[in-house]
């Protein structure tokens, strides 16, 4: 007879063990059983046993779609359905208001040429000596006084016209400028106005 390796007392020693548990587990069994529950269990009502019909299973048919839903492998869910998108509003531009061309330039008429231009009075008049009817103009010119009555001619370009209250109106000699006057106010402060002679 040989010897036992490991593996083998092993496993003898487990097979020991579990005989001696279900001997322990069934030692009223084993012992001859209990009386009392054998005459309890004899007593009971059960109901009887339901009548299983193999007849009717056999006769039943099920149609096997192999396209259908397999229960034994993994549910693969539908691709979800995209949204359909909605275009941003299109926002028109607003109109751009233009600006209403410029008016044309007034074309204003070309000046009417007035022709030569009088020579400027350089003298002051001071006022006037004599008596109503007959007065005499004092003029300034520079340091020097000169005197002229209505119709007389000063500085050989100018003529003494007609006297006002604190002026006098003077033409020129010169033709081209015989529509044209000059009004002298009397020089601020004068005292050769408005003399009478005795």
């Amino acid at each position: 007879m040989r010897k036992l390796n490991t593996r083998e007392f092993v496993l003898l020693g487990f097979l020991g063990t579990i005989a001696v548990v279900m001997l322990y587990i069934n030692r009223d069994t084993a012992l001859g059983g209990n009386r009392a529950n054998d005459d309890g269990l004899e007593n009971l009502d059960f109901d009887p046993a339901p009548v299983v019909r193999l007849d009717r299973l056999a006769s039943l048919e099920t149609n096997y779609d192999p396209d259908g839903r397999n229960l034994f492998q993994y549910y693969t869910p539908p691709p979800p359905v995209r949204e359909r998108k909605i275009p941003p509003p299109v926002v028109r531009p607003e109109p751009v208001k233009s600006k209403p061309p410029p008016r044309p330039p007034v074309k204003r008429p070309d000046p009417v040429p007035t022709g030569p231009t009088p020579p400027a009075i350089t003298f002051s008049y001071l006022g006037f000596l004599g008596p109503q009817h007959q007065k005499i103009a004092v003029f300034e010119d520079g340091k020097e006084l000169v005197v002229a009555r209505a119709g007389d001619v000063v500085k050989n370009q100018f003529r003494v016209i007609e006297f006002g209250y604190e002026t006098v109106v003077m033409g020129y000699t010169d033709d081209r400028f015989s529509d044209k006057t000059t009004e002298l106010k009397q020089k601020p402060g004068a005292s050769g106005g408005r003399r009478r002679g005795r």
